[in-house]
């Protein structure tokens, strides 16, 4: 993750720089856009990261491994800056095939804890996972994980998540994420025999 150094400096610059999307208060905090910026600085590490977690990762392309560059394509970028009370409702990236989440910034008082539930660790600013399976009769139906500064978090697109709020002044959490897809050469190249991908 060395290639992840600085993110905490560029995600309050993107913040300042005015990148904000028009997006309703009520679908979560506001997000600045971040792709065209990270283009040539941070996404290739971004997507090498990717690439490992398909390659190493069971799941229904395995039998195309090896990944290269060209086999995906980064089709979103943002960053969020959270503070008081701010979080993300459940939601997936159904249109995406990855989903990866970076947390430059982690600074949220855990002791400070208003969340009652507090089942599993989910503990204030906690990012929680939740499977689409309705019968949970023999295993869990999510998973939580309390996010750790400069580590990658990556998951299928098609996972549920949300963030738990926080509440004490001044706790911030900063989160860039980014969306990608399989991309157009992958599928032409899987149409034809596994031999000719390499």
């Amino acid at each position: 993750a060395s290639g992840l150094n600085g993110w905490v400096d560029m995600s309050v610059a993107y913040g300042g720089a005015g990148f904000i999307d028009k997006q309703r208060p009520d679908l979560g905090p506001p997000r600045f856009d971040i792709l065209d910026k990270i283009k040539n600085r941070i996404l290739t590490t971004i997507q090498q990261s990717v690439l490992e977690y398909l390659t190493k990762s069971y799941n229904v392309y395995s039998s195309y491994a090896p990944f290269n560059k060209l086999d995906l394509v980064c089709t979103d970028a943002w960053c969020s800056i959270q503070g008081l009370g701010e979080h993300n409702p459940i939601h997936s990236h159904a249109l995406s095939d990855i989903v990866c989440v970076i947390f430059p910034l982690v600074d949220i008082d855990v002791t400070f804890n208003k969340y009652t539930r507090n089942i599993d660790h989910e503990y204030p600013g906690s990012l929680v996972f939740h499977s689409q399976s309705q019968d949970a009769k023999f295993g869990k139906s999510s998973y939580t994980v309390f996010p750790e500064a400069g580590k990658i978090y990556i998951f299928s697109g098609n996972l549920s998540h949300y963030t738990i709020p926080f509440f004490k002044n001044g706790d911030k959490r900063i989160s860039v994420s980014c969306n990608f897809s399989l991309s157009e050469n992958f599928y032409n190249l899987r149409r034809l025999n596994r031999g000719n991908r390499n």
